[in-house]
């Protein structure tokens, strides 16, 4: 593994934020699964969108922390957040289009996860692949 002060700054800062991003999701989406207050405050919930969101948080941090530690795999683990993050954006706009309830924070969070996890796959994928860089 490569020291910190090897690595590049913008590496280091998407590691870490997929790492904390990650622990926010299994602590949101914990608290709206697992407590009774939780899922009072959420209003008009997707079950598979908050399942899928509730366990990506964990591929987050399984991304983060490979990528921290120049793994390999960490391009391939961003690509497929992305690629399921927009297979699950594509079921939530069929979801609304169905005429189903749902929050609008929702629809905001899903197109964030997606654009943030397709811009990070592109951007490790753009890299020389190597074992000092993803």
């Amino acid at each position: 593994m490569a020291s910190p002060s090897l690595k590049p700054k913008w590496l280091i800062a998407l590691s870490v934020f997929m790492i904390v991003f990650g622990v926010l999701t299994i602590l949101s989406g914990g608290r709206v699964l697992f407590t009774e207050a939780g899922h009072n405050e959420a209003g008009h919930i997707v079950p598979l969108v908050l399942w899928f969101n509730f366990l990506s948080g964990f591929l987050y941090i399984l991304g983060g922390v490979s990528l921290f530690r120049l793994k390999s795999y960490a391009k391939k683990i961003a690509l497929a957040l992305a690629l399921l993050c927009g297979a699950v954006l594509v079921y939530l706009i069929w979801y609304i289009y169905k005429g189903n309830p749902f929050e609008m924070r929702t629809v905001f969070a899903m197109i964030f996860r997606s654009v943030f996890l397709s811009g990070a796959a592109w951007i490790l994928r753009k890299r020389k692949s190597s074992a000092a860089s993803p």
